[in-house]
């Protein structure tokens, strides 16, 4: 499946890409900055290539990756074929195909399926420059999982500034994140939306950079993300919102009028964020709100039947009531966040994870005893927006994959972008811990 030529072309485009990084670095930013950039860059695209020797020698070929493949560079085929009938398919929805192009894609396992469908015809643009070579295509979406990389390297140093390091390492060298966010996955292009998505909505609210260009940027990536994978934006909508509320309401210096404002602004926020989430599901078949269970049910029945990595919640006994949810809640971001445990691991991949969830552990153990014994550390945290966004974030979605997931190998990809945000929260209350430590 992964050939010498290849191997070869591979080599060629890594070489390409490092004078086009190399030179667009130190053109854009200062000597310090442009270092940063291309290792970050390159690491992240030959973790494209790792996933690729991964997924091919490890996992077999098993999984949706090689439908992805297949399906889009079959799409880039029917442009040469017939470049009307490519751009007519590029514009169709799932299961709504010109019967007229329907012969087209016989072969293309996720032509019915919503999200899938939209995941093919972005693979089948990336496909003008891979040659149907396996190892290529992942080598371009580690190219688009180092963009990722690289707009929340932009948001840390704008707005998170004294993780820079640590977030950069994490970003780099957290075996979990750079696999399963650098591969021909739905997980490395949602992570890209979802980074574009949380820097450009920051600068605009936060920085208050007006631009018409940010929310062009902020529309086409909050779409990006509904079409792949809506979930993450239902998430990350009510987890911004609630930092717009930290972030008006410590600007509000007069405890008065911050008595009376922030209720209703409160509120607002809330009611208008809760809309968008119940929008956002109702347009997406898929996580309407009548037909929630039936999805979580089948996820984890399917994640079961996978057996290997899989865990249950509750004694496997769960009840699908707001109290049941709120009952397993805990052991879900457990799973999420720091199991499997070492003793529990099964496999390599899963002996990876346990290392990951340990050293998580023991951070979270070290961030918790700064946030308890300092009263100054916990104010000020409570009053910073993004930590606020970082938290919440890291909860919501946290618990959503915990509790959907039933597989540490499913849930080692879709935990990427709250795994991150965890991350970057416990690093940053660690830092500030220690800077009101020498304060004292």
């Amino acid at each position: 499946m992964i050939s010498l030529i290849d191997w070869i072309m591979a080599a060629g485009y890594l070489v390409a890409f490092f004078a086009i990084i190399w030179f667009y670095a130190f053109f854009r930013y200062n000597q310090k900055q442009a270092k940063e950039f291309i290792w970050l860059y390159m690491v992240r695209i030959i973790g494209g290539i790792l996933f690729a020797v991964i997924y091919v020698y490890y996992f077999k070929g098993v999984g949706d990756t090689i439908a992805y493949w297949e399906g889009g560079y079959s799409l880039t085929n029917v442009f040469f074929d017939d470049p009307v009938a490519y751009f007519a398919l590029l514009n169709s929805d799932a299961a709504q195909i010109d019967p007229e192009y329907m012969h087209y894609v016989d072969n293309i396992v996720y032509y019915d399926t919503a999200e899938e469908w939209f995941t093919v015809k972005i693979v089948s643009i990336v496909g003008f420059f891979c040659f149907k070579s396996l190892l290529l295509f992942n080598l371009f979406f580690g190219l688009i999982g180092a963009f990722a990389c690289w707009q929340l390297m932009r948001f840390v140093k704008e707005f998170i500034p004294e993780i820079n390091r640590a977030a950069f390492y994490v970003l780099t060298c957290v075996p979990g994140i750079l696999i399963w966010s650098s591969g021909l996955l739905k997980d490395t292009i949602t992570l890209a939306s979802f980074s574009v998505f949380l820097l450009y909505y920051c600068k605009l609210v936060l920085n208050r950079e007006n631009k018409l260009k940010y929310y062009i940027i902020l529309i086409l990536s909050g779409y990006i993300m509904f079409r792949v994978k809506p979930y993450v934006l239902i998430c990350e909508v009510p987890s911004l919102a609630l930092a717009t509320y930290v972030f008006y309401k410590s600007r509000i210096k007069v405890p008065f009028l911050r008595r009376i404002l922030m209720p209703a602004l409160l509120t607002s926020l809330m009611m208008v964020s809760l809309a968008g989430v119940v929008q956002i599901a109702e347009a997406s078949e898929k996580y309407r709100i009548e037909n929630l269970e039936k999805q979580v049910k089948g996820f984890q029945s399917w994640h079961q039947m996978l057996g290997g990595s899989y865990y249950t919640l509750g004694g496997g006994h769960v009840e699908y009531t707001a109290a049941g949810v709120i009952k397993v809640a805990p052991e879900a971001l457990s799973h999420t966040y720091i199991r499997p445990f070492l003793w529990e691991s099964r496999s390599v991949s899963m002996l990876l994870s346990a290392v990951e969830g340990t050293l998580i552990l023991v951070l979270l153990l070290i961030s918790l005893r700064y946030y308890i014994m300092d009263s100054d550390l916990r104010k000020f945290l409570h009053s910073h927006p993004v930590v606020t966004f970082l938290f919440v974030f890291s909860i919501i979605f946290g618990f959503t994959v915990g509790f959907t997931s039933y597989n540490y190998g499913a849930l080692a990809r879709y935990k990427v972008p709250s795994q991150i945000c965890f991350l970057f929260l416990l690093f940053y209350i660690v830092k500030k811990g220690r800077e009101f430590k020498k304060i004292q």
